[in-house]
């Protein structure tokens, strides 16, 4: 029976080895695992404003995206509560929240994103400059919303976006 270890000392035991007998002749198995790593950064698409560089453009800062990404959810939980009944209208939502009625309405419209903006705030591919103030009141219109914002719509809209436009 071996005497146990001190912390610090050197087993010099072989463990796991392929040669139990612990020949010195023996050839030592040589275990290869692929392994590649992943890159640090993970590489997102920024939408490009209409006439901008790629070279100028940034994306939305973590703060401003969570907070765009907060209101989009609030406004969406309140329309379905006035949708469903909870509540019977936004002055009832104006007191629970203690903010204006201004307030709950413009938070409300973000329900009404296009849903590709909404996705684009939620993966940071917004350009910087889009937040939540930004966004406040947009038209129900998506290809609307995206002239306004000063991006091209996305193209797998094709030519549905012309309807939206104004004549």
């Amino acid at each position: 029976m071996t005497a146990p270890q001190e912390h610090g000392e050197r087993d010099d035991r072989d463990l796991g080895s392929a040669n139990a007998d612990h020949q010195p002749d023996a050839d030592p198995v040589v275990l290869s695992i692929p392994w590649m790593k992943s890159p640090a950064k993970r590489y997102r698409e920024i939408l490009i404003p209409n006439g901008g560089k790629d070279s100028d453009i940034r994306p939305l800062r973590t703060e401003t995206r969570a907070k765009l990404v907060s209101a989009i959810a609030r406004g969406r939980l309140w329309l379905a509560e006035m949708q469903s009944g909870a509540v019977a209208n936004v002055q009832d939502i104006a007191a629970r929240e203690n903010c204006s009625k201004r307030h709950v309405h413009m938070t409300i419209s973000l329900a009404f994103l296009a849903p590709s903006l909404v996705k684009a705030a939620v993966e940071g591919r917004l350009p910087q400059g889009i937040g939540v103030a930004r966004v406040f009141d947009l038209p129900p219109g998506w290809a609307r919303q995206y002239q306004i914002l000063g991006l091209a719509p996305p193209p797998s809209w094709g030519d549905r976006c012309v309807r939206d436009r104004p004549t």
